[in-house]
């Protein structure tokens, strides 16, 4: 299996994600990304894969690590800068996927992942990715618009400015609050969403410890 790697920021720094040479590490090195990588996470204690979708402005791909004596999880958000950002993060993310299940699909030459909670599954989501993919998505998508709303505040606030420096006549008819969407309406549409799927799972849960079953993504 080829090694994809892609031109990412971490923390607002530049580099290179990809995978190490056996395929048993993620990394991220700063760019040119021909030094020592300064992010490098375990395949068996990555817990979950989530990722913008395509119609996000930005391409993001969060990798949360569960090492096997952390108490917390420890997510790492890589946003993907290059031309070809959506495919590169799109093959990155597919290779790890299926080293991820592979993980878990009982072969002897493979290390099993540290838990079974979260691991995710073939399409990189774990116990809960369903609603933390959605909350994510939601803030990715959020955050664009609300850089679109402020463009628009800024141009129509320097319209307004231009004029009265010809005219000398303030305009107090248009006040920044007209201008509608923003993060405040992405948030507000995709809560229900977000609600009902949380209340689902938490229904799912409980039928199945009802039943004396326990959910796990583990392969049988």
């Amino acid at each position: 299996m080829a090694v994809p790697s892609g031109r990412a920021a971490f923390k607002k720094k530049d580099g290179v994600l990809t995978l190490s040479a056996d395929q048993m590490h993620v990394t991220w090195t700063p760019w040119p990304g021909t030094g020592t990588p300064t992010v490098s996470l375990p395949l068996p204690n990555i817990a979950n894969l989530q990722q913008t979708p395509d119609t996000a402005a930005k391409v993001m791909l969060r990798i949360i690590e569960k090492a096997p004596d952390a108490t917390e999880q420890t997510p790492y958000s890589f946003h993907f800068t290059s031309p070809d950002a959506r495919a590169e993060a799109n093959a990155v993310k597919d290779v790890l996927s299926k080293l991820l299940q592979d993980l878990r699909s009982g072969d002897p030459n493979l290390p099993k992942p540290a838990s079974s909670t979260g691991t995710p599954n073939a399409n990189g989501e774990g116990n809960g990715g369903v609603s933390a993919s959605m909350a994510f998505a939601s803030s990715a998508v959020a955050g664009d618009a609300e850089k679109a709303r402020k463009a628009l505040i800024e141009a129509k606030t320097a319209e307004i400015q231009a004029k009265y420096q010809r005219t000398r006549i303030k305009d107090k008819s248009w006040h920044p609050k007209h201008v509608k969407g923003g993060q405040k309406a992405v948030f507000q549409m995709m809560q229900p969403i977000t609600d009902a799927l949380k209340k689902a799972q938490a229904d799912y849960q409980r039928a199945l410890a009802a039943e004396g079953v326990q959910a796990t993504t583990e392969n049988q």
